[in-house]
C-alpha cells in the first residue's frame, strides 16, 4: 500500500468484518460500509474511518483510526511492535484491532479505536507554541 487510494481500496467491509468478529467485537452481523474521512496531519498517516453494519451492536466500534506510517523508520517499527504486543491486552490503552506489516516493503498499517468523541485531542506537536516563554 503506497497511495491514499491503495490503502482506502484495502479497507473493505468484508476485511474489517473478519477483523472485528475476530477480535470479538462483532457478534452478529457483517460490516456494511466503511467510510473514510478526510486525513489528518502528521508524521503518519491518521485516516478515520466511519462503519455502518448491518445489525445494530453494542460492542461494534461507529468510529475507527488508520494509522498508516509515511516511512518505516525505526521509531514507527518500535510503535507496531508496541501495539501487536501490548494494546492487544486488556491494558488500559487505546484499544488496537489489527496491525498488519508487510515485511517486503517494510509498510504496515494499524488499526485503533477512535477516542475523539470521549477525549480532548491536543494540538500537533509540530506546531510552534502560543505563548512566549
Amino acid at each position: 500500500m503506497s497511495t491514499l487510494e491503495d490503502i482506502q481500496d484495502a479497507i473493505t467491509p468484508a476485511w474489517l468484518t473478519e477483523v472485528l468478529k475476530q477480535r470479538g467485537w462483532l457478534p452478529a452481523g457483517q460490516v456494511r460500509d466503511v467510510m473514510p474521512q478526510t486525513p489528518l496531519p502528521g508524521r503518519s498517516l491518521i485516516i478515520p474511518l466511519r462503519i455502518a453494519y448491518s445489525v445494530a451492536s453494542t460492542s461494534a466500534p461507529e468510529r475507527l483510526i488508520l494509522k498508516v506510517p509515511k516511512d518505516a523508520i525505526e521509531g514507527s517499527l518500535r510503535e507496531m511492535e508496541f501495539y501487536s504486543t501490548f494494546a492487544r491486552d486488556e491494558l488500559p490503552l487505546i484499544r488496537c484491532l489489527d496491525v498488519t506489516f508487510q515485511p517486503f516493503t517494510k509498510q504496515f498499517f494499524i488499526l485503533l479505536e477512535d477516542l475523539s468523541v470521549t477525549h480532548r485531542a491536543h494540538p500537533p506537536s509540530f506546531l510552534p507554541p502560543t505563548i512566549a516563554v
